[in-house]
């Protein structure tokens, strides 16, 4: 399992499923059911520099890649992202849920 996805299950897992009443067997199926792209550096390293906007180091390539891609982002912690909410759209992992689960 890529490193990644270890860290979106893990947050899945530990902190937002359970809060949703999500089962933990169903979770695999949750985080594997999403539609993830690997893309090279070179792909969004030209707005790196925009993105000493969020404190996190670690986020920043994330929007770097939101705003090369012209894509929003869905995160469990909108507050990380918050500063760039003018630049890309900011979905929470809940409101995801939510529609899943009306549909």
């Amino acid at each position: 399992m890529h490193s990644f996805l270890r860290c979106v299950k893990f947050s899945a897992s530990e902190r937002a499923l359970p809060k949703l009443g999500i089962e933990s067997r169903d979770i695999d199926n949750y985080i594997y059911s999403l539609p993830v792209k690997w893309v090279l550096k070179i792909m969004y390293q030209n707005q790196l520099k925009q993105c000493s906007i969020i404190r996190h180091e670690t986020d920043r390539p994330v929007l770097a890649t939101a705003l090369a891609f012209k894509c929003g982002i869905l995160t469990m912690n909108t507050k990380h992202f918050a500063p760039a909410k003018k630049l890309v759209k900011l979905w929470k992992a809940d409101k995801l849920m939510d529609t899943i689960d009306r549909t």
